[in-house]
C-alpha cells in the first residue's frame, strides 16, 4: 500500500534559514520525495493533516490551500494507481514518474517560469546578474523569432533551438566567449530541468560550446617596474598604488581588497567572493609600505571607507591606470594631452601579471595555482593548506624580487 503525506525537510537549510517543504511517498519499505516548492522557518511548521503551515506564517491561508490541492491530487492518482493493481508492477520510482510526468502537463510550466525558478536558487548576486543576463538574451530571441518567450515549455529546448539561439547571439555582435557564456547558463538550466525530470532528452549531447583563448592580460616584468616607479600625476599615484598592491597581494580582486578588514599575524586571510576559496596571504614590506599609506579606518584601506560600491572604484581605477604616461598641456588651462604608458591595463591585469612572472621565474604550476585559487581536482583541507602554504609565501617573495631586480 502506498501512502503519501507531509513533511518538512529538515536536514539542511537554504540560505534564507528555511527548510523545504516536501511530499514523501512510502511504498513498502521504501520512500522518495517529492518537492513542493514551498519553503518555511522550522518554527512556522504544524504538520497536521489538513493544515501544515501555522497561521502566523507569511501567506499562511495560501500555502495550506496549495498544499492541500496538491495532496489531495497525489493522493487521488496513489489511488487510481491502487485500484487499477498497476502500482504492484510498478517500482517506487516509476509511482514518482507517474506523478510528476502527469503534474508537468496540468501545471504547463513555461521554460522562462523554470529559468527563474533556477536563479531563484542561487546564492550569489553576481551569479544571479549573469543568469537574468542570459535570461534577458531569451526573451530578446523571442521577440526576434516573433513569438513570446511563454510559448516556450521546457521540452522546446532542442539542439535546433539551441542553434538558432546561438546564431542570434552571433547576429548582436557578441564574440564567442561571450557567446559561450549565456550558452553554459542555458545548458546549466537544461541539466537543472533534466534532474527534475523536465527533460527526457539531452539537446546539448550533439553541441559543442565553442571557445576561443583571450588576449594576455598581463605586463612584461619591465614594464611593471616602469609602473612602479612611475611619477604620476597626483591623481593616478592612489590607482597606480592600489594595482602594485593587488600584485604583491598575488592578484587579489577588487572586491576582495574593498572587504578586508585588519591584518592577522603579519597576514590577510579572506574568502574569495567568486569561488569561496580561502585565502591567506603573507603581507610582505612592499604590500604593507602601501597598506600603512592609505590605511582607513571601518576598513582596512581608505578608498572602501569612501566608496559604497567597489565597481564604481574600479570603473574609476581603470579608466585612471590607461591614462598613465606622459602629458602635456598647451596653454594655460588648455587641453590635456596624454601618451598612455600601457592604454589597455585594468586593475585584473595585477593577478595575470603575477601569475606570469612566477611562471617564468620557475615557479612551479601547482604552487601557482595553489596561490591563485584554482582547483586541483581534489577536496583542499585545512592541513593540505598549512603544509603548502610556505610554498605559496616563498613563490610570492620569489616574484616580488623578480621584480625588484634592476
Amino acid at each position: 500500500m502506498a501512502t503519501i503525506k507531509l513533511k518538512l525537510d529538515t536536514r539542511r537549510a537554504k540560505s534564507d534559514g528555511t527548510y523545504p517543504v516536501t511530499f514523501v511517498i512510502a511504498l513498502g519499505p521504501s520512500a522518495t520525495t517529492i518537492s513542493t516548492g514551498v519553503s518555511i522557518r522550522a518554527d512556522h511548521w504544524c504538520g497536521e493533516p489538513n493544515k501544515a503551515v501555522l497561521a502566523k506564517c507569511p501567506n499562511a491561508r495560501q500555502i495550506n490551500a496549495e498544499l492541500d490541492d496538491l495532496l489531495f491530487t497525489y493522493s487521488a492518482k496513489l489511488r487510481a494507481l491502487e485500484t487499477s493493481g498497476k502500482i504492484n508492477r510498478m517500482s517506487l520510482r516509476d509511482v514518482k514518474n507517474h506523478i510528476l510526468a502527469r503534474e508537468v502537463v496540468e501545471q504547463e510550466q513555461t521554460f522562462i517560469e523554470y529559468f527563474q525558478e533556477v536563479i531563484g536558487r542561487k546564492d550569489r548576486s553576481g551569479t544571479i546578474a549573469v543568469y537574468r543576463h542570459t535570461l534577458s538574451k531569451i526573451e530578446q530571441f523571442a521577440a526576434k523569432m516573433k513569438c513570446a518567450a511563454d510559448d516556450w515549455r521546457c521540452k522546446d529546448i532542442t539542439a535546433e533551438w539551441i542553434r538558432q539561439f546561438e546564431s542570434f547571439l552571433k547576429s548582436q555582435g557578441l564574440r564567442t566567449n561571450g557567446i559561450g557564456l549565456h550558452l553554459r547558463n542555458l545548458r546549466a538550466v537544461v541539466n537543472s530541468a533534466i534532474d527534475d525530470e523536465l527533460i527526457t532528452t539531452y539537446p546539448f549531447r550533439k553541441f559543442k560550446i565553442k571557445k576561443e583563448d583571450t588576449m594576455k592580460r598581463s605586463l612584461p616584468v619591465e614594464d611593471l617596474r616602469v609602473l612602479k616607479d612611475y611619477t604620476c600625476e597626483l591623481h593616478q599615484e592612489q590607482y597606480r598604488d592600489m594595482f602594485m598592491l593587488s600584485f604583491y597581494l598575488m592578484g587579489i580582486n577588487a572586491i576582495d581588497l574593498f572587504n578586508l578588514t585588519e591584518i592577522n599575524n603579519g597576514r590577510i586571510e579572506y574568502r574569495r567572493s567568486k569561488t569561496g576559496h580561502l585565502f591567506s596571504i603573507k603581507i610582505e614590506p612592499e604590500a604593507k609600505a602601501i597598506i600603512d599609506k592609505y590605511r582607513g579606518v571601518k576598513h582596512l584601506l581608505s578608498p572602501a571607507d569612501h566608496y559604497t560600491n567597489h565597481k564604481n572604484y574600479t570603473h574609476r581605477m581603470n579608466n585612471t591606470l590607461q591614462q598613465i604616461g606622459p602629458m602635456q598641456r598647451h596653454g594655460q588651462g588648455g587641453k590635456k594631452h596624454r601618451n598612455p604608458l600601457f592604454p589597455k591595463l585594468s586593475s585584473n591585469w595585477a593577478r595575470h601579471t603575477w601569475a606570469t612572472l612566477a611562471a617564468e621565474i620557475d615557479i612551479p604550476d601547482d604552487t601557482i595555482a595553489l596561490a591563485l585559487g584554482h582547483s586541483s581536482g581534489h577536496r583542499v583541507t585545512s592541513i593540505y593548506i598549512r603544509r603548502n602554504q610556505k610554498k605559496v609565501d616563498d613563490a610570492n617573495r620569489a616574484v616580488i624580487n623578480y621584480l625588484n631586480q634592476y
